[in-house]
């Protein structure tokens, strides 16, 4: 059974501890892709809230992730991330009905108290060790990146994390306490796109990520426009794979479905992020208790 999240500062629990949680970003996911996208499951889940992101691209947005940084909800007090163990931030003791850990960050405490840590990806960033600290396992699925791609290489379906949900099981295994990170890299560019809206992709990598502005013409303009079609549908696809997840792991289970920041797409001229827009900065936020 799901339980729904009843208000802005209430989300449902079995008790007042959390742990077991799973942790997703949708990468580059705008609020209202989300909002437009068909999600049934996560709209079983409990209301979508709209989420100030805390980085405007993948990098700095997970460092402040996993140091308890989640994106924030205005009003939002009685949240998943208030009923986690707190990080020692840097020194500061702070006070915590459900304690405190230390570490590298709050993953690394959360390993170093005893929890099963697990992580996911398929973007490069997470190639680094500074992503991955303090994750017992982390798998790295994704494409080959090729010269010729322009950073926008092909993606097969086997790329994605959550393409993967028997592996991810298994490492989380039969644990009492467990964190389970997933970088869903299907909304990310290029959108798990057609072929040919891929290769319009590449031809305009130079202006993407705020590089340059645009060119300002009716074809740049529509494929903009597809574009976030396309992430919309891959919220949608997203969804599904969320079922299935969500169905193979051991229940209760507190989970916390965000992004790591948003995606421009044509407004201002700018495409992509590492920009501080407010369809950057404005991200989806799910959480709640699945029993």
């Amino acid at each position: 059974m799901v339980r729904q999240n009843l208000n802005m500062t209430e989300i449902p629990r079995a008790d007042d501890s959390v742990t077991r949680l799973v942790l997703i970003t949708l990468d580059s996911c705008r609020w209202d892709s989300a909002q437009s996208a068909t999600t049934p499951f996560l709209d079983s889940l409990g209301p979508l809230r709209l989420a100030t992101a805390h980085g405007t691209f993948t990098l700095p947005a997970h460092v402040a992730l996993f140091h308890g940084y989640f994106p924030a909800v205005i009003g939002a007090t009685d949240t998943v991330l208030s009923r986690l163990p707190q990080y020692k931030r840097w020194g500061k003791t702070g006070q915590s009905a459900r304690g405190t850990v230390e570490g590298q960050n709050l993953v690394d405490g959360l390993k170093q108290d005893g929890w099963t840590t697990v992580g996911a990806a398929g973007m490069r960033w997470f190639k680094s060790a500074n992503l991955q600290q303090g994750f017992g396992k982390f798998f790295y699925w994704g494409p080959e990146y090729l010269p010729s791609d322009g950073d926008l290489p092909s993606w097969s379906s086997e790329d994605y994390a959550l393409a993967h949900v028997e592996e991810l099981v298994d490492a989380v295994g039969a644990a009492e306490r467990w964190l389970l990170f997933i970088n869903a890299a299907e909304t990310h560019a290029p959108y798990a796109c057609t072929a040919a809206q891929l290769e319009e992709q590449r031809r305009l990598k130079r202006f993407r990520n705020a590089k340059e502005k645009l060119p300002n013409d009716d074809g740049t303009a529509r494929l903009m426009s597809q574009l976030r079609q396309a992430q919309i549908e891959a919220v949608s696809n997203v969804d599904d794979r969320l079922r299935t997840l969500f169905e193979a792991l051991p229940r209760p289970f507190h989970y916390v479905i965000t992004a790591d920041h948003g995606e421009s797409f044509g407004e201002e001229g700018i495409w992509g992020h590492v920009h501080g827009a407010q369809e950057v900065l404005h991200v989806p936020l799910w959480e709640g208790l699945y029993e």
